[in-house]
C-alpha cells in the first residue's frame, strides 16, 4: 500500500459520526457492532473523530503532519475504548484491515507521493480523539516537545542552559599583600564581585563587593598583633536603609568572650549602635569596647576609616578626624584560628554591598598626624599614595586594585535577555551529560554545568524582579555530602536578602532561605536528592508559602512551608552552585537553572520535568485541580470579572480549551479562563479540555451564575457626633446592593484621602473637623451619596464632672445619655457601643441636688439583670496594656452576680456572688467583700485600675483592695468586645441588675487623688484646689441619709 491511501473518513457532527462511504464490511460489523451503513447515515459513535489513510509522499498541498500522534484512543460503539499505538514499527497496529472494515472498497492511487513520515510506510495511520479532545474545529495533537521549549512557553526572565563548549576559565587572581607579611597572606576572592572599577585614587581601580562577595586572607599572628595595632580602609558603601554591614574584621566567636575585632557601618540596623555611621569593636576580657562615630557620616561616597587601639584607648577615625573613642581595659586576646574578612566577618555575617580599596593592618598605632597624612594623601599624593603607605610598615596592605575578569558567559535564554547573562567564574566549566535519548527531552550532546565544589559558580547580575511571586528549577545531580546550606540557585546582597534553593543546614535535604528569615532556612522538606541520580528540583514561592518539588523520573515528590514571603527585590547577584557566603558551594553537576517572576503550578513544574524525562507509560494529561476552580467563590455578578482555574500535568506539549455548554470558547487555551465584565449570557456550565501526544483529559464541569448587580442603596445612614476637642469621631455607614463596595467619605463637600473605609475615625478633634461628613458608595452597578451628619464639638460644663473626666484624657468614655435609640456614644474615642437585650435608655441618672456634678437631666441605662448588655468594638481599649483605669457610677437594684465594666480575658469587673466584687486580669485578681461599702438603690462611684505591679480596687473614692499583679508586657489580649455590663468574665454572667452612668477608660493609671477626686465630682461641683482642701482636712463625706 505504498504511495496509497484511503479516500474517506469518518467526521464527528454534533456528537454524531458520518460516515462518507458506503458499506461497512462485516469483519466491522463482527468486532464493533454496528451493522454496514450508507452513506451519511449517522453512528453513535460516543463523541470519536477518526481519520484513516497512509500519509501521502512529496511536498506542497497535502503534506501531513510533520510528527504523527503515536497512539490515538477511540470510543467505538459498544466497545469503549480501543487503543491504536503508532509509535514505532514494532508496536504499529496494522490498520488497512481496519481501513477495510470501514467500507473502503479499494485503495486508490496518488499521482504524486511523499516520503512517509511513520515508522510503516505501507499501512495507513490512524488518529483517534475523544470528543473532549477534539469538538469539530480543534486542534491536532501535540507532537512531543522538548525540555527547553517547554521552559520557555512559561515565560522564564532566567534561564541557563550552560550549552556552552569548551569553557575555560581564567586561573583565580589573588589579593596581593604588599606588607611585611608578603605574599603568604594573599587573600582569596570569594563570592560576587567585580574587580577594576574606578578606585579612590586618580586613575586607580578597586573591587566592588556585593551578595556575601569577600576577601578570605589567612590567619597568622603577623596579621593579629596585641596592642598597639591599627586598621584601616577605604569604602564607598551601597547604602541599604536599615542594613547592618561588616566592611572589615578579624574576629573569632567561637570563644567566650569573643576575640579580635571588626567594624560595623550601620544604616539604621535595629540592633545597631548609630543610624548612619561606623563603629569599630574590639573585644576584651573585661566586655566589648566599642568607638562610635556620629550619625550620618554613612554616605554612598569614598569614606577613609582607621581604627586604632593603643592600650589606653579604642579610637575611631572617619575622613581623617577621630569621630569616637571609648577607654581600654580588661585583656586583648588576638583572634587565632578564623580568616580575616575584606568584605565580611569570617562567618560571612552581615556582607558588605560596597567598593573597597587601600586596606591596611598596622602592628602600631597610627598617631592623628598619620591618619590625616593618609586621608589627605588620596588627593594630594595619589600617584605616591602606595609608597606613603608602604612607609608605616603594614604588616597587611591589600589594594584590592587587581584587574577585572574576562570571564566566560553563560548565556541567558530568558526574557530579560543578555542583561542577565551568566560568567563562569574560576573552576567551572560544562561538561555533556543529561543527554538524549537516555533523557528525550535533551539534545544527544547537551552539555551540564560542571562546577569544583570549592570555588566554581556561574554569577548573574541582579535580576530586579521585586516580587513574592518566584519560581527557581533546576537539574542536579549532587555528588557527595554537601556543606552546610551549599547553594543550588541563590541571591545574596546585603542583610536580609538571603534567598534562594539550597541544602538544609543539618539534614542534607533540600531546603531554602527568603529574605534570610528563620522559619525559611530553618525548615526542613524531608526531600533528599539521591547521590550520582539526576534529579529535578524547583522552588515555587507565593506570599503565604513555599513549595519544594523533586521528581527523579520515577517518584514525584513535594513539601510545603507556611509562612510569610516578603517582597524581595533580587537586586544583588545570583549565584549558580553556590550561596555567596563562605564555604557554602555545592558539589555535582547543575543544568537548566531557571528563574520565573511568578509562582508556576505544580501542573507546570511536573510538566517540565517529564519534558526532560519522558513519560515511559505514555499517559494522558492528568489533572490536578477537578473541577475548575471558581475565583471569586460563589455568585458573579454583572460586570464584574471572574477567573477559572485547573492545573494538569503530562508529557508536554500540553494544549488547553476550554468549553462552555459543551461549545469551545474561541482563544481559551491556557489552564485559566479569566472573564473581565460577566455578563448574564456567561452564565453555564464550564470545562477544560486538556491534550497531549498521547490523549486527552476533559474536566469536571464548573457551573458559574451570573446575577444581575444590584446599585447599592444606604442601609444605615451615619449618625451625627458630639466629641470632645482633641477626642475621636467616628461615622459608620451601611450598604446594601451588589458586594463589593467602594467608599469615599466627604468632609464639607470635599473628597478626604484615603477615606475609603465603611467607618471614618475623626482623630484629634478640633474646630477645623467640625462640620458636615457624608459618603459616597459604589460598585459596578452605581453609586449613591449618604445624607449629611454633623461633627460637633462639645465644651464641658466648668467644674463638671464631666469636665474632669475630659481633662483627664480618656480614651473612651460614654455618657450613656442618650433617650432612644440602641447606640451608646463614646464622645471620646469613637467606640461606639450597642445595646442588646434588655436594656431601657433615658433612665435617671445622677442628678442634683444630691449630684450636684451633673446636669439637671442627667440620664442613665437600666439593665434588666439578665441577658442584656451593651457591646463596643474597642479591643484597643485594654489589650496589652501595662497601665489603664476604668471608672464610672452603678445603681444595682439588688447585689447578684453581674458584670460592670471590662473585657473578657483581659480586665474582667463584676459582682461574682452576692457579697463580692472580683477584679480579675491573667496576671493576678482582687476579691473583695462588699459588705456596706455599696449602696443598694443609690449611685456608688467604682474605678479599678493597674500599673504592671499592681490592682487597685477603688469604691466612692476610697482605696478598699490591693494586689499584686506584675504584666510588664501587658495585662493580657483578647478578640472578646469591652463590654458595659453583660458577661465581662466570659463565665456566662448576667447582666448588671440595675443603672450604669459615666463609664469612662484611661489608658494610664489614675492616683489615688484623681480618682476621690473624681467620686467628690458627682455630689459636689467643686474645683480641684477645694477637693484638695477636703481631702487635707479628712472630713468623711456623707452622700446618704
Amino acid at each position: 500500500m505504498d504511495g496509497e491511501r484511503y479516500d474517506h473518513d469518518i467526521v464527528i457532527e454534533a456528537g454524531n459520526v458520518k460516515k462518507r462511504k458506503k458499506g461497512v464490511s462485516k469483519r466491522f460489523r463482527d468486532e464493533y457492532g454496528h451493522t454496514p451503513l450508507s452513506a451519511e447515515e449517522d453512528i453513535p459513535w460516543g463523541g470519536t473523530r477518526l481519520i484513516v489513510g497512509t500519509p501521502a509522499r512529496g511536498s506542497g498541498r497535502g503534506q501531513p503532519d510533520p510528527q504523527p500522534p503515536k497512539f490515538g484512543i477511540a470510543r467505538l460503539g459498544r466497545k469503549p475504548y480501543a487503543r491504536f499505538n503508532l509509535a514505532c514499527a514494532a508496536k504499529a497496529v496494522p490498520i488497512p484491515a481496519f481501513a477495510e472494515a470501514l467500507g473502503s472498497r479499494k485503495p486508490q492511487p496518488k499521482k504524486r507521493t511523499m516520503k512517509p513520515t511513520i515508522n510503516n510506510p505501507t499501512k495507513p495511520y490512524l488518529r483517534a480523539y475523544t470528543l473532549g479532545a477534539l469538538v469539530l474545529g480543534a486542534a491536532v495533537l501535540p507532537a512531543q516537545a522538548d525540555y527547553k521549549s517547554t521552559v520557555l512557553a512559561d515565560g522564564p526572565a532566567g534561564y541557563w542552559r550552560f550549552s556552552e563548549t569548551p569553557v575555560i576559565t581564567p586561573a583565580p587572581l589573588m589579593a596581593t599583600n604588599l606588607g611585611t607579611a608578603g605574599t603568604a597572606e594573599n587573600g582569596t576572592y570569594t563570592g560576587s564581585f567585580t574587580r577594576g572599577v574606578a578606585g579612590v585614587l586618580a586613575g586607580s581601580t578597586a573591587t566592588y563587593f556585593t551578595g556575601g562577595a569577600w576577601v578570605q586572607v589567612p590567619n597568622s599572628p603577623t596579621l593579629n598583633p596585641n596592642p598597639p595595632f591599627s586598621v584601616e580602609f577605604w569604602i564607598k558603601p551601597n547604602p541599604s536603609p536599615g542594613a547592618l554591614t561588616c566592611p572589615f574584621s578579624s574576629t573569632d566567636f567561637t570563644p567566650t568572650p569573643r576575640l579580635g575585632w571588626l567594624f560595623y557601618a550601620d544604616d539604621g540596623y535595629s540592633g545597631g549602635y548609630v543610624n548612619g555611621g561606623y563603629y569599630f569593636r574590639v573585644y576584651s576580657s573585661a566586655g566589648t569596647k566599642a568607638a562610635v562615630s556620629p550619625a550620618g557620616l554613612l554616605t554612598a561616597n569614598w569614606t577613609h576609616v582607621v581604627g586604632v587601639v593603643d592600650g589606653v584607648n579604642v579610637l575611631l577615625y572617619v575622613n581623617g578626624q577621630q569621630v569616637g573613642s571609648t577607654p581600654w581595659s580588661g585583656t586583648f586576646t588576638p583572634n587565632t584560628a578564623q580568616a580575616i574578612g575584606i568584605g565580611t566577618r569570617y562567618d560571612a555575617g552581615f556582607p558588605q554591598d560596597g567598593t573597597m580599596n587601600e586596606v591596611a593592618i598596622y602592628a602600631s598605632a597610627l598617631a592623628p598626624s598619620d591618619v590625616k597624612a593618609h586621608y589627605d594623601a588620596a588627593t594630594t599624593n595619589a600617584s605616591g599614595y602606595a609608597a606613603q603607605i608602604l612607609a608605616a610598615n603594614p604588616v597587611g596592605y591589600w589594594r584590592l586594585d587587581e584587574p577585572i575578569d574576562i570571564l566566560p558567559v553563560a548565556a541567558n535564554s530568558g526574557s530579560l535577555g543578555p542583561s542577565v547573562n551568566g560568567s563562569y567564574t574560576y573552576s567551572s566549566t560544562t561538561t555533556t551529560d543529561l543527554d538524549g535519548p537516555t533523557y528525550p527531552g535533551f539534545e544527544a550532546t547537551n552539555t551540564v554545568f560542571e562546577p569544583s565544589g570549592t570555588n566554581g559558580v556561574v554569577t548573574i547580575p541582579p535580576l530586579n524582579l521585586n516580587t513574592n511571586t518566584v519560581t527557581l528549577e533546576c537539574w542536579i545531580n549532587p555528588s557527595g555530602t554537601q556543606p552546610s546550606y551549599a547553594g543550588i540557585l541563590f541571591h545574596r546582597g546585603g542583610s536580609g536578602t538571603a534567598t534562594g534553593l539550597d541544602f538544609n543546614s543539618t539534614t542534607g535535604d533540600l531546603g531554602y532561605h527568603w529574605s534570610d528569615q528563620a522559619n525559611t532556612y530553618g525548615w526542613d522538606s524531608g526531600l533528599m536528592p539521591v547521590d550520582g541520580v539526576w534529579t529535578y528540583a524547583a522552588l515555587a514561592v507565593a506570599p503565604t508559602q513555599a513549595v519544594i518539588y523533586m521528581y527523579d523520573g520515577t517518584n514525584w515528590t513535594s513539601a510545603t512551608n507556611v509562612v510569610s514571603h516578603p517582597v524581595q527585590a533580587f537586586a544583588s547577584t545570583t549565584q549558580v552552585a553556590a550561596d555567596g557566603s563562605s564555604g557554602r558551594f555545592f558539589s555535582g553537576l547543575v543544568d537548566e537553572a531557571a528563574i520565573y517572576p511568578s509562582t508556576l503550578t505544580e501542573g507546570q513544574l511536573r510538566t517540565h520535568a517529564l519534558g526532560g524525562f519522558g513519560d515511559p507509560a505514555q499517559n494522558p494529561p492528568i489533572l490536578l485541580i477537578d473541577p475548575p476552580a471558581q475565583t471569586p467563590v460563589g455568585t458573579i455578578y454583572t460586570t464584574t470579572p471572574f477567573t477559572l482555574t485547573s492545573d494538569a500535568y503530562g508529557q508536554p506539549p500540553l494544549s488547553f480549551q476550554w468549553m462552555k455548554d459543551g461549545t469551545n470558547i474561541p482563544g481559551a487555551r491556557t489552564f485559566t479562563y479569566t472573564k473581565a465584565a460577566a455578563s448574564i449570557g456567561d452564565s453555564g456550565s464550564y470545562s477544560l479540555i486538556v491534550t497531549n501526544a498521547y490523549g486527552a483529559v476533559t474536566s469536571q464541569v464548573a457551573v458559574v451564575t451570573i446575577n444581575p448587580a444590584v446599585p447599592p442603596t444606604i442601609t444605615n445612614q451615619p449618625l451625627a457626633r458630639f466629641v470632645y476637642s482633641g477626642g475621636t469621631g467616628s461615622f459608620t455607614v451601611g450598604a446594601g446592593g451588589t458586594t463589593p463596595f467602594s467608599y469615599q467619605w466627604q468632609h464639607a463637600g470635599t473628597n478626604l484621602p484615603g477615606a475609603t473605609n465603611a467607618t471614618l475615625f475623626v482623630a484629634n478633634c478640633t474646630a477645623a473637623q467640625a462640620g458636615a461628613y457624608a459618603v459616597g458608595v459604589t460598585n459596578v452597578a452605581g453609586g449613591v451619596l449618604s445624607s449629611t451628619a454633623t461633627l460637633t464639638l462639645i465644651v464641658p460644663k466648668a467644674g463638671s464632672y464631666e469636665q474632669s473626666v475630659v481633662n483627664d484624657g480618656p480614651i473612651a468614655y460614654w455618657r450613656l445619655n442618650e433617650t432612644n435609640g440602641t447606640v451608646a456614644f463614646d464622645y471620646a474615642g469613637g467606640y461606639d457601643s450597642t445595646h442588646v437585650g434588655g436594656v431601657t435608655v433615658g433612665q435617671p441618672g445622677p442628678r442634683p441636688p444630691e449630684f450636684a456634678g451633673f446636669e439637671a437631666g442627667n440620664d442613665a441605662v437600666q439593665f434588666d439583670g439578665t441577658t442584656s448588655s451593651s457591646s463596643s468594638p474597642g479591643l484597643s481599649l485594654l489589650n496589652n496594656r501595662t497601665n489603664f483605669t476604668l471608672c464610672g457610677w452603678i445603681n444595682p437594684g439588688v447585689i447578684t452576680q453581674g458584670g460592670f465594666f471590662g473585657q473578657n480575658d483581659v480586665v474582667e469587673f463584676r459582682f461574682l456572688n452576692t457579697t463580692t466584687i472580683e477584679l480579675w486580669t491573667p496576671h493576678g485578681s482582687i476579691d473583695y467583700t462588699v459588705g456596706s461599702a455599696i449602696t443598694v438603690g443609690d449611685w456608688n462611684f467604682l474605678a479599678a485600675s493597674g500599673n504592671s505591679t499592681n490592682l487597685n480596687l477603688y469604691i466612692n473614692g476610697q482605696s478598699v483592695a490591693t494586689a499584686t499583679a506584675t504584666a510588664t508586657s501587658g495585662y493580657g489580649s483578647s478578640t472578646s468586645p469591652f463590654l458595659l455590663s453583660g458577661n465581662t468574665s466570659g463565665n456566662g454572667d448576667p447582666s448588671l441588675n440595675g443603672l450604669m452612668d459615666e463609664v469612662a477608660v484611661y489608658p494610664r493609671t489614675l492616683s489615688d487623688l484623681e480618682i476621690w477626686w473624681r467620686s467628690i465630682l458627682g455630689p459636689y461641683q467643686t474645683s480641684r484646689s477645694t477637693a484638695c482642701m477636703l481631702l487635707a482636712r479628712t472630713v468623711p463625706l456623707q452622700r446618704h441619709s
